[in-house]
């Protein structure tokens, strides 16, 4: 339930939470001032209490007990004199809590690494091995390209008697939490480490001996990212056929500043980019490429870009 209240009544009713009073009213606000807000406290444990409220016409019957007519407004924590709403804070408390456990987890996982990985289940180490070498190889672009670590699953899931209890004792719900999810997911943390391993070897073998596309395709990422930075919603592209034929057209920021694909082999698709004009421009630029592939009739690949201008300012130049 949602309350909204002016300045005078927020203030009225936070004295209230910190008073002996279980009950109180307060006046309605707005246009309808012969409403009434009744609040009902209910304790949940020796610091934290449920509180209830309600609103209602200056002709309805609003004596307590009114528990039945009541929605659950938030909780109150007496010792911290902290009022939890239960639309909000509730939801913001869960995050924080979830997050406190996954970086707990995580630090158990940096220090038993070895130990959760030579202790690994039959069933992890077939998941493991049902990942190919293309998705592994795709996890590796990725990174190179965007910079992004393998992904660490998270499992935490605390549920709304975790959040009640945090409200008295955060720690030992961390605590019990971390526990619980490592006593549950153990099989799927060791396959995240397991394939983490397999995937830091493949990407460390790939940064030995960078292909010169890749490269190409990650200056280009940085360039067009920078001017995207700046405000630039649309760049000058410059590409270059095999004939040594150029031509220029305006193309989106955020279409060259992330990867063309999950691939080196990848290119820049025009659709949804460019009007059909443009796109069409394209494909008769590269018209007469017979190993060009269908799908790529209307895109350019990274290597044909000569030049990225943004207001006559050169940002990229192939060299």
């Amino acid at each position: 339930m949602r309350v909204y209240m002016s300045k005078e009544n927020l203030e009225q009713f936070l004295a209230w939470l910190s008073s002996d009073s279980m009950v109180t009213t307060l006046p309605g606000d707005g246009g309808r001032t012969q409403d009434v807000f009744a609040f009902l406290r209910t304790p949940l444990s020796a610091s934290v209490e449920a509180v209830f409220g309600g609103r209602f016409s200056g002709e309805s019957k609003w004596q307590f007990p009114l528990v039945e007519k009541l929605d659950l407004v938030g909780y109150y924590q007496k010792e911290k004199d902290i009022f939890y709403n239960a639309d909000t804070c509730m939801g913001s408390l869960a995050e924080e809590i979830k997050a406190e456990t996954q970086a707990r987890i995580l630090a158990c996982l940096d220090e038993n690494s070895d130990a959760i990985k030579a202790g690994t289940s039959e069933k992890a180490r077939f998941w493991v091995d049902g990942v190919d070498d293309y998705a592994r190889d795709r996890e590796v672009l990725k990174m190179f390209f965007e910079g992004e670590e393998f992904p660490v699953p998270c499992f935490v899931a605390p549920e709304k008697g975790d959040l009640i209890d945090s409200l008295e004792d955060r720690e030992a719900v961390v605590q019990k939490l971390t526990a619980k999810t490592l006593e549950e997911k153990m099989d799927e943390y060791a396959c995240y480490l397991l394939c983490k391993e397999r995937r830091d070897k493949a990407y460390a073998k790939f940064i030995k001996n960078t292909p010169k596309k890749a490269l190409i395709t990650r200056k280009i990422m940085a360039a067009a990212k920078a001017e995207e930075e700046k405000g630039a919603m649309n760049l000058c592209v410059e590409i270059q056929n095999k004939e040594g034929k150029t031509m220029s057209f305006s193309f989106p920021a955020d279409h060259l500043s992330r990867a063309p694909g999950s691939a080196l082999g990848s290119f820049f698709y025009s659709a949804y980019a460019v009007p059909k004009k443009v796109r069409d421009s394209i494909k008769k630029f590269f018209q007469g490429e017979e190993d060009r592939p269908w799908l790529a009739k209307d895109g350019f690949y990274p290597e044909e870009i000569l030049r990225i201008t943004y207001k006559k300012k050169e940002v990229y130049v192939k060299r």
